[in-house]
């Protein structure tokens, strides 16, 4: 009797159009002030229905879905046809009506067929659906924030369902090889996407042309005796600007190393690396970005934008408020203005994402010498950008530690804010680094608003705990590709 309701349902429902076709296709005519669909053919394959077990209607359905235009408010449809981002209230009505028409396939659409839909629907609607920055590229795979709005709909429909679910749970992979003591198996500790994460050039497969291992190594000690006789001061001379970028697969293979190396050990063996220049130079082989000129660029043309979104918010917190008066007052000295305006940018994120400063800046004397600061700051494990001066807005010299030594010190050209935050966004990915878990989502938003590395998956955001509100014990988070909180920030300001 239910399959039969079914087809009775779709035989009037043959009244309706392809929905394959697009609001701007030229087989559809705009009657008065609303559009409606008179398309030339009709095409609808009929559906065989659902059971209330959740069993897919058919297995392909979500590649032969239809989304019903006919449906849609007309002020979405014109959105739509004029190539605009429709407003709010009209896109949650889009998700709601087009869900509404998925659970007639399935009931509880797991993510993969919601994803084949929202990534059809974004492709065809590229202008109107998908997250993108404004220099219109796509953040991440550009479909994130719709698909979140698809499953967080499908979820709440279904929060009282009693049917289970199409997932399984994840299990770590377990190693039984190294377990001579306990007996117990481990989870296998290898290399993880993370590491390769936004890399284009993680490890060079051959060799340079003309080397062998041997004179790579031979190159490498060269470097290293030179340094133990005139320190950085060798880095002066121009071969070794040579010698730095032919070794780079040797450089490679000593950082990506089994089991990692200390970074303290790998700056005894690439002693040049902890020179600014030289960091730059190897994230740009690395993932193909000359990360000083383009940060410096993106934030020079996109501060004035992300400042003028914090002032136009009426009713900011205090902290955004306050800041945003120290801003304006240290900018008053014309020298430092530029300093005061970008460092403002990064501690205006890091309120906004209620994270604190010490995240990724530690405040010491501006007189503090480098071993001063070793003996009496405990610097943690991860990057940390040392800001020397009265205050981070003010900052007059900067150095970058990581795992409780200063590892590289910006002098002369480089002795400025954009440098530091070059170099401490660099070590992330030169040194294998997940992002600290306290400014992970301000180093997400410079990583995809300032720098522009957007992978279509993965992150470098480590994996957090919560306390189960069912249970009381503590889970794993699920892990998004790209942090809600930070995209939707993106996308209001591009809206300025």
């Amino acid at each position: 009797v239910h399959k039969n309701e079914i087809q009775t349902q779709h035989q009037h429902e043959l009244e309706f159009s392809s929905l394959d076709v697009m609001p701007n296709s030229p087989n559809v005519h705009w009657i008065s002030s609303s559009p409606t669909f008179i398309p030339a053919s009709v095409s609808i394959t009929p559906c065989i229905g659902y059971s209330l077990n959740n069993i897919p209607s058919h297995p392909n359905w979500a590649e032969n879905f239809q989304i019903p235009w006919e449906k849609m408010p007309a002020t979405l449809m014109k959105a739509l046809h004029e190539e605009k981002r429709p407003n709010p209230p009209d896109r949650r009505q889009f998700v709601r009506i087009v869900v509404d028409e998925m659970r007639q396939h399935c009931l509880n659409p797991p993510k993969k067929e919601c994803e084949i839909i929202v990534k059809a629907i974004v492709q065809a609607h590229s202008k109107c659906f998908a997250d993108f920055s404004d220099e219109s590229e796509f953040i991440g795979c550009g479909y994130h924030s719709l698909l979140k709005q698809f499953k967080a709909r499908v979820e709440n429909l279904n929060r009282n369902a009693s049917f289970g679910r199409l997932r399984a749970k994840k299990t770590p992979r377990l190693d039984y090889s190294e377990n001579q003591e306990s007996g117990q198996p481990q989870t296998r500790k290898s290399r993880s996407p993370v590491d390769t994460y936004g890399c284009v050039n993680w490890q060079p497969i051959i060799l340079p042309e003309g080397e062998t291992e041997e004179t790579l190594e031979a190159k490498r000690v060269y470097m290293t005796e030179l340094y133990s006789r005139e320190g950085l001061n060798g880095a002066d001379k121009s071969l070794i600007d040579d010698l730095m970028k032919v070794t780079y697969y040797t450089q490679r293979c000593t950082i990506n190393a089994e089991p990692a190396q200390p970074i303290s050990e790998i700056i005894t063996q690439w002693p040049f690396l902890s020179l600014y220049k030289y960091m730059d130079e190897h994230f740009n082989e690395l993932t193909n970005i000359a990360l000083h000129s383009h940060l410096n660029d993106t934030l020079v043309r996109k501060s004035p934008r992300i400042l003028k979104y914090f002032h136009s918010l009426q009713n900011s917190k205090q902290a955004i408020q306050e800041l945003i008066n120290e801003i304006t007052v240290a900018s008053e000295d014309i020298k430092t203005t530029e300093n005061v305006t970008f460092t403002g940018v990064i501690l205006l994120l890091m309120a906004h994402f209620h994270e604190k400063t010490d995240s990724i800046f530690l405040l010491v004397d501006v007189m503090a010498s480098k071993e001063d600061i070793e003996s009496s700051v405990e610097l943690p494990e991860t990057p940390r950008l040392i800001v020397q001066g009265d205050s981070i807005l003010s900052g007059a010299k900067w150095m970058l530690s990581i795992e409780g030594k200063v590892i590289c010190q910006l002098t002369c050209t480089h002795a400025n804010f954009v440098s530091g935050l070059a170099a401490l966004f660099a070590s992330y990915y030169i040194f294998h680094f997940q992002y600290e878990e306290g400014a992970a989502m301000t180093l997400e938003f410079i990583q995809r608003y300032l720098v522009g590395i957007n992978p279509d998956t993965g992150t470098k955001c480590a994996q957090s705990t919560a306390i189960s509100k069912k249970t009381g014990e503590i889970v794993m988070r699920r892990r998004d590709a790209v942090n809600p909180n930070v995209l939707t920030l993106i996308n209001k300001i591009n809206s300025i």
